[in-house]
């Protein structure tokens, strides 16, 4: 079928889909120009594109012409700029001076081929970086300090991140007309701020990364954004195919853990704001039966303060208004474009009240939803209760799974946690489970519902749904 790769063209015009992405052809390091490379995908990940656009930027500034040039090359018959940047070499850098043979040798080194051939950026930044002082110093002006050039508005040297001291420098050489050599200084010193915060830019993964929608933590992505990456952990083969997903896009760190905390900040129609903490990956069945949702948060602060229920209650958690009130009120204090992309999900909960056995437990709906006690905190087995209380082990621990963040960080139902106090307008509060406590519902003739205290105990909390003995706040969770 022959080589998938950008036809000869315009290559002034920065291109901006698929292959090429944001890749001007002039400057594009082959691999960014083809899809016919082995492990394609990593190579375009790697900070190796970074230096080869900087270096032929370079190479520009130095000897007045792009690194490959169709006609002047004689290669147009090779059909794409791949092949030419693959099948050729450009033109030898020759050194103006004894000072500039570091210079012409980075440069060169910087358009190989082959990524492994490359400098790093911190190789590069270091070579630059050396390179100014004696470059600006009086009596290094070097053969070819006459030659006045003329900045060719074509020529694509404005980079956007190359910092505020390099956008000076390229807009002054834009208006005027200057020395090849102090054009070459600017230049230099252009490339060294842009080296100097791309890892500020990207957090240090590269600007590669960076286009293809990774970025460095939750906070930085859209919703619309983790929407898109939690479709793809919903699509993944495997449940591993989709942690190394979540592990690209800085969800998972290295070792395959939540980071935390690392909130998405989230602005209320209410006014407040509270921090959206990834709790799962690919953990909870979505309602319409198409898979898991990809991506699992619960918030870090109460979002309203509210009773379970608005009257004493014999029945359970499908009876209760803040059920109701979690998708109707509770949906609208989101902001809309995180409303328009929660996914409703199954939830199991006991919705009988008082009971002795799990065929209390049904399934019900939900958008946004309280957790059940053991999301929280994990199975606990009957020897943990008291004799004659055994049956609850089933009944609390068929409410769900534990989430992953809650697993790692070790909460304890037989303790306080200390990651699990939340805070209610500034101050440590009780916040509701969606678990009912069957024996003391049975007991006190009244439906109870268990809570997380203010200390973080996910277990010893429980409190009539009515009439709560603290106040008591709504911490949900939602899924994309």
């Amino acid at each position: 079928m022959g080589s998938a790769t950008m036809a000869l063209g315009d290559d002034t015009i920065t291109r901006r889909a698929d292959i090429w992405r944001f890749a001007t052809p002039a400057y594009a390091a082959p691999e960014m120009l083809t899809q016919d490379i082995e492990g394609i995908a990593a190579l375009r990940r790697s900070p190796a594109i970074d230096v080869y656009a900087l270096s032929s930027i370079l190479y520009q500034l130095y000897s007045g012409r792009k690194p490959f040039d169709v006609e002047s090359t004689g290669a147009a018959a090779t059909g794409s700029f791949c092949l030419i940047k693959t099948k050729t070499k450009p033109a030898p850098l020759e050194p103006r001076c004894n000072d500039d043979e570091a210079l012409v040798q980075i440069i060169m080194k910087g358009i190989s081929v082959e990524q492994g051939d490359r400098p790093t950026e911190q190789q590069m930044l270091e070579a630059l970086s050396a390179y100014l002082p004696a470059a600006e110093s009086e009596g290094c002006e070097g053969a070819g300090n006459d030659a006045v050039i003329d900045i060719d508005s074509g020529t694509h040297l404005k980079v956007d991140v190359a910092g505020e001291r390099a956008r000076e420098i390229l807009e002054q050489a834009c208006h005027d007309a200057m020395t090849r050599r102090r054009f070459i200084i600017g230049g230099v010193v252009a490339v060294v701020a842009g080296l100097g915060v791309i890892g500020a830019a990207t957090r240090g993964f590269g600007i590669p990364d960076y286009l293809d929608g990774i970025r460095s933590s939750l906070d930085d992505y859209t919703w619309a954004q983790l929407q898109e990456i939690s479709l793809m952990i919903k699509a993944a083969g495997t449940r591993s195919e989709a942690r190394e997903i979540a592990k690209r896009y800085h969800l998972l760190d290295a070792d395959g853990h939540i980071p935390y905390p690392c909130t998405k900040r989230v602005t209320l129609t209410n006014g407040l704001e509270v921090g959206a903490q990834l709790v799962g990956i690919r953990h909870d069945e979505l309602l319409d039966g198409t898979g898991k949702a990809g991506l699992t948060f619960m918030f870090d602060a109460g979002i309203a303060e509210r009773d379970a229920a608005a009257q004493p209650l014999s029945a359970g958690w499908a009876d209760c208004e803040l059920r109701e009130w979690l998708d109707n009120d509770g949906l609208e204090l989101l902001p809309n474009e995180l409303r328009v992309l929660i996914k409703s999900v199954k939830k199991i909960s006991n919705n009988v009240g008082a009971a002795r056995s799990a065929s209390c437990l049904s399934e019900l709906s939900a958008t946004l939803w309280l957790p059940a006690m053991v999301e929280l905190c994990g199975t606990q087995p009957p020897y943990s209760f008291a004799e004659g209380y055994h049956f609850l082990a089933d009944i609390y621990n068929g409410e769900g799974k534990e989430y992953q963040l809650f697993r790692e960080l070790k909460v304890s139902p037989y303790s306080t946690n200390e990651t699990m106090v939340r805070q209610w307008k500034g101050k440590d509060t009780c916040w509701w489970e969606r678990t009912v406590s069957p024996d003391t519902s049975e007991s006190e003739g009244t439906l109870y519902m268990n809570r997380v205290g203010h200390d973080g105990d996910a277990f010893m909390y429980a409190t009539p749904a009515s009439k709560p003995d603290k106040r008591t706040c709504v911490i949900p969770g939602f899924c994309l």
